[in-house]
């Protein structure tokens, strides 16, 4: 060991005031810190899947700015890949406000958002996001988003969010015209929602994660 010269000491190593602070990147990883769970999200465990790959509903895609549509099967969405969010925002076809609050988390850590209407657009697609027109009212009554007074036809103004293996994670009457006793008001859309897209997006990574790691533990 190297002895310092003018105090005929050991030399000690010098320590860089960072070493305290280093730990292995597995470490870092499981430090960060957990994003709790909103209250308007179910346990995945408690979660139907809304869609598989035998539903087999006519369904006609308007995306935005075009009057022409193109018909899609629901069991596309089950074998393309799929988004970490899916949020299917159900309207009348007349006040779509709360659907424009929600095209403001489009994209967001990979998030879609579809309108859902039983009625096609009178001209063109003049929202931000991809209409799903659903003639029969086949996908809103399987959502259970059908209006209590609409015949079991007639949408009311629900968000229902998906995750990645398209589970109902959150069903959000929205405004008085849900007839809900505790409606959302549309002010509070795309905070609520950012909420729930942050905790499913950090409940995936975190699923991820620990599927990769119990595979490597079985190497």
């Amino acid at each position: 060991m190297a002895t310092n010269a003018i105090m005929g000491s050991p030399r000690k190593r010098a320590r860089s005031p960072m070493a305290s602070h280093l730990t292995p990147r597995s470490k870092q990883r499981r430090a960060v810190q957990a994003v709790p769970m909103p209250t308007l999200v179910s346990p995945s465990a408690h979660s139907p899947v809304l869609l598989d790959s035998d539903t087999d509903w006519p369904l006609y895609v308007f995306n935005p700015g075009s009057c022409t549509s193109v018909h899609v099967s629901p069991a596309q969405f089950v074998t393309v890949p799929k988004p970490n969010c899916i949020v299917l925002a159900f309207y009348d076809g007349d006040d779509d406000r709360h659907v424009r609050a929600a095209s403001a988390v489009q994209g967001v850590h990979g998030t879609a958002v579809y309108a859902v209407s039983v009625t096609s657009p009178r001209d063109r697609n003049d929202l931000n996001v991809p209409i799903l027109f659903d003639p029969r009212a086949a996908l809103t009554h399987h959502a259970r988003a059908t209006h209590p007074l609409g015949g079991g036809r007639l949408p009311m103004p629900v968000l229902l969010v998906l995750d990645h293996q398209l589970r109902r994670r959150a069903f959000i009457p929205v405004g008085c015209g849900s007839q809900a006793v505790r409606p959302m008001m549309v002010d509070d859309v795309q905070s609520v929602l950012s909420d729930i897209i942050r905790y499913l997006n950090f409940e995936h990574s975190r699923d991820v994660y620990n599927e990769s790691s119990r595979m490597m533990l079985d190497v």
